[in-house]
């Protein structure tokens, strides 16, 4: 298995792998944006996104917004690996690689935000020492402190 940052506005990429696993989101994550393709640009023209590749097929991804400067907090967008690839730990080397990354770029937070139903990357976050900092009626927003090198 490879882990790739992808280089950006690589649109049909990331639309595809999306298109592939956004179903296995809680909800499916055309439930969850108003418009796919402006949420896959909005990535694509803005976010650091690393792919999972496994025998020349992508089966897996993370996007991370590292653009809040000031506050030195990243933002994951989207975290997603294909269903026959679950239940392996893809998805935790995925984040650990991420974060190497983050640190790597100065930032001392990532955010993210989770719907209250997906129980499973509830768990998987606070796993990944992942904190709840607030919440809305059908969200959880997560912090992890980095500890820098």
């Amino acid at each position: 298995m490879i882990f790739k940052k992808i280089e950006p506005n690589n649109f049909d990429r990331v639309f595809n792998l999306l298109s592939k696993i956004g179903n296995d989101y809680i909800p499916p994550l055309n439930e969850q944006v108003n418009n796919m393709e402006i949420y896959i640009q909005k990535i694509v023209t803005n976010a650091d996104t690393f792919i999972i590749i496994d025998n020349n097929c992508d089966i897996g991804i993370l996007s991370i917004y590292c653009n809040n400067l000031l506050n030195k907090k990243a933002f994951i967008t989207t975290l997603g690996i294909a269903t026959n690839y679950k239940g392996q730990g893809i998805a935790k080397k995925l984040l650990l690689f991420v974060i190497e990354y983050v640190k790597l770029n100065k930032f001392e937070k990532i955010a993210l935000e989770v719907n209250k139903n997906n129980i499973k990357a509830i768990n998987f976050y606070k796993k990944s020492g992942f904190s709840i900092v607030t919440e809305n009626k059908n969200s959880l927003f997560m912090e992890l402190k980095l500890l820098q090198h």
